[in-house]
């Protein structure tokens, strides 16, 4: 069975989490963006809480202390969040 490769759309999707399985809100390096994503199994949950934090960071263009750890940089920084019972794996939440 032959498969078609998959279009544009697909590839430019990203299906998952972060290597920690943390979310990332935060500032971007484009001047006036700001992400929030990555929120793995459990992110709907926690809509209500990111939507405060992410407010406050982007009415004051720095981190609110609850998302001061949810940054871009903690990837290139070695800073991965470990958090117990947590993680990319939906078994272990």
């Amino acid at each position: 069975m032959l498969l078609a490769p998959p279009d544009a759309a697909q590839l430019g999707r990203h299906h998952g989490h972060d290597p920690d399985g943390s979310p990332i809100i935060d500032r971007t390096p484009v001047e006036g963006l700001f992400f929030n994503g990555g929120w793995c199994y459990g992110g709907f949950k926690a809509t209500p809480g990111s939507g405060f934090v992410f407010a406050h960071t982007i009415a004051q263009d720095r981190p609110h202390p609850q998302n001061a750890a949810l940054t871009l940089e903690r990837f290139a920084e070695g800073r991965a969040i470990d958090e117990r019972g947590g993680g990319p794996f939906p078994w272990v939440h």
